[in-house]
């Protein structure tokens, strides 16, 4: 999936392609302002821009130096703002090279901060979701606090998996470091013989391609083959057993979940059975 700067770039390319047409016009706007749609990506891609800037914080946290990308920050709002030439004048509306190389650049900069899903990875990340609320609603009425937290960050989790092609894996990336502080306390609270947050803390990642993984690195996990294969092992034999039960623990809490096609997630290639 595209990350926030190719998706803003996308979006100012699709925008810019009527040089002749006023900003309003290239955008789909009405004078009464009364296009719903249209407001709504620009609504987007403001939250595109929001996702830049924090990246860049990810990427300065990382050693990299990203100056020359928060300069343009200000070309950039200025253009989702068509700035500052209004919306209505003809020739109002001009999206400089440079700022859009530089986003370009921006977008590179950001394959290797944001790790994208393997093949079927999204699919078993889904499937792990659903097996894991399943679990967390089998614990013990003294652990009310924390499983309903816990379900609250996987609710917000599938929430970030349904907007995948209007966010990329930016807010699922962006959640991961909350997945991991409730797996700890969620191993702390269950049965010995049951192994499956203790699995999940490790197994989770192994969804993610590892060859952009900076941002998984940064969250303190090891990035390691040992780690992918064992992956592999954590949806074969840990999550896909207990799919079922998710689902038809979901249908009796009237929780709408479609059963996930048959995969084989964690390795590079989709597998179907």
């Amino acid at each position: 999936m595209a990350n926030p700067a190719e998706l803003l770039f996308n979006q100012l390319t699709e925008w810019s392609d009527k040089k002749t047409e006023a900003a309003a016009t290239k955008r789909g706007l009405q004078k009464d302002g009364q296009n719903s749609d249209a407001w709504k990506k620009h609504r987007i891609a403001i939250q595109h821009l929001l996702n830049i800037e924090e990246v860049l914080q990810w990427a300065k946290a990382d050693g990299k130096d990203v100056s020359v990308y928060e300069e343009h920050l200000p070309l950039w709002t200025a253009q989702i703002f068509a700035f500052p030439n209004g919306w209505f004048d003809g020739n109002s509306f001009s999206i400089t090279k440079v700022s859009m190389n530089q986003l370009r650049g921006a977008k590179l900069q950001m394959d290797y901060l944001i790790p994208e899903f393997k093949p079927a990875g999204q699919e078993g990340f889904e499937s792990f979701i659903k097996v894991a609320a399943f679990k967390v609603s089998q614990l013990g009425d003294e652990h009310d606090d924390l499983k309903n937290h816990a379900l609250k960050i996987l609710r917000h989790l599938k929430g970030c998996l349904d907007d995948i092609e209007i966010f990329g894996e930016f807010n699922i990336v962006n959640a991961l470091s909350e997945l991991k502080t409730i797996l700890f306390a969620l191993e702390k609270v269950t049965d010995t013989e049951d192994n499956f947050f203790k699995n999940a803390k490790d197994g989770v990642w192994s969804f993610f391609k590892q060859g952009s993984a900076a941002a998984l690195i940064l969250l303190g996990v090891p990035i390691n083959g040992a780690l992918e294969a064992g992956g592999e092992d954590f949806y074969r034999e840990i999550v896909k057993p207990e799919i079922q039960h998710a689902i038809d623990w979901a249908k009796d809490e009237e929780i709408t979940w479609v059963a996930p096609k048959e995969i084989e997630c964690g390795s590079s290639n989709e597998k179907s059975d």
